[in-house]
């Protein structure tokens, strides 16, 4: 596509609670922040008070407070479209099913030129009649992170409309941080003993992530190499569930649950301090944690689980292993702890495949050229 020299208005809306914060909410504010600096107009939409709205304006973004109340909600739906209409959008990017309900209608009310695309991390969808609407009448388009999860998508054969695959990117200029000093900074922030092997993760703390067979994998290692430890970023319901199970493994002193950091450059520093980065996810629609752990130069070790095949390149920057087999996790690991050589190739090919497929520049290039294309396809039709 040739570089676009028109300013272009787009409004991206999400319902999320007010401490909610992942991935799909970390896309939008990128994918604003992004096309704003390329000289389109972005804004966004959220809870008063919600994380998501707070990085929004941390970022720089011109942001809107909607306490977002139930489905097909008349006022929040009024005062949506008022937001559209003032600011002349062109195109809505909604994420969570609750948005779509508010703001594709909004959006059809605003203007019936505005574009409405659904951007899915999960498929979320159900074969009932208020499904089958919502996306036939108020979605022009659907964005998903990977393959996988267009496939996903597409077994429902009602949903009339094409999925788009556009990867998730990161910027390589915050992914800095360098292995020895980050290994010593968790050293020391552990107490760890000095001859740590640190294996380590950072995703939220739910049943689908499999933090449980990672943790039973840990156990068995630490019977013949006693200075294995395990840090895990993250919060969640689960986080009980996992402590109890380390306890009960007798490695609760060899567990450490790092907690949720807002600061993106702390969890770099722990992410970059670890020997292996592990995801032994369930479901998972991508896996943007493994572009940032091959950003950081982190060999990995992940499960075969949904997207997370076509962020990695099994045997070249990860090894790839069976959902819910905490044996194949435990094997992968040893192997690795034996092989610091496999694990500096493995890490420096990890960011190489970033720089060529996965960096923030790359993203915000498509997601450019995607929404630019479902306007002009709307204008050379008038």
């Amino acid at each position: 596509m040739e570089k676009n020299t028109k300013q272009h208005r787009f409004a991206f809306i999400n319902a999320v609670e007010l401490t909610g914060w992942g991935g799909l909410e970390n896309w939008m504010v990128n994918c604003a922040s992004g096309l704003k600096k390329r000289g389109h107009h972005s804004i966004i939409i959220g809870r008063p008070g919600s994380k998501f709205i707070k990085r929004a304006e941390m970022a720089g973004i011109k942001t809107y407070r909607i306490s977002i109340g139930p489905d097909f909600d008349p006022i929040r739906i009024v005062k949506l479209r008022n937001i559209l209409k003032k600011e002349s959008i062109e195109l809505l990017c909604v994420c969570h099913n609750k948005d779509l309900r508010l703001g594709g209608i909004a959006a059809r009310m605003a203007n019936k030129n505005i574009k409405v695309i659904s951007r899915k991390g999960m498929v979320q969808l159900k074969n009932n009649i208020k499904f089958r609407w919502t996306y036939d009448k108020l979605v022009d388009g659907i964005i998903a992170p990977s393959k996988s999860l267009k496939a996903q998508l597409e077994e429902y054969k009602w949903l009339n409309k094409k999925v788009t695959v556009i990867p998730v990117g990161v910027n390589l200029d915050n992914y800095t941080q360098e292995y020895k000093e980050c290994h010593a900074f968790l050293i020391n922030e552990y107490n760890l003993p000095d001859e740590s092997f640190i294996c380590g993760t950072a995703s939220r703390l739910e049943i689908q992530k499999g933090h449980q067979y990672l943790i039973q994998a840990i156990a068995k290692i630490s019977q013949n190499y006693p200075k294995i430890r395990l840090v895990m970023i993250g919060e969640g319901a689960y986080q009980p569930v996992l402590k109890q199970l380390a306890l009960n493994l007798g490695i609760g002193n060899k567990v450490f649950f790092a907690g949720y950091y807002d600061d993106r450059s702390e969890i770099n520093k722990h992410i970059a301090g670890y020997d292996l980065f592990i995801l032994p996810s369930v479901i998972e629609p991508f896996g943007q944690v493994l572009i940032e752990a091959m950003a950081l130069k982190r060999p990995i070790v992940a499960s075969r689980a949904g997207g997370i095949v076509e962020a990695v390149k099994e045997n070249e920057t990860a090894f790839l292993v069976n959902d819910k087999d905490p044996k194949e996790l435990e094997e992968k690991i040893e192997f690795l702890i034996h092989d610091q050589e496999l694990r500096n190739r493995m890490g420096n090919e990890g960011r190489k495949r970033v720089e060529q497929y996965f960096s923030f520049d790359v993203m915000i290039d498509r997601v450019e050229e995607y929404f630019i294309n479902m306007i002009e396809n709307r204008e050379k039709k008038q």
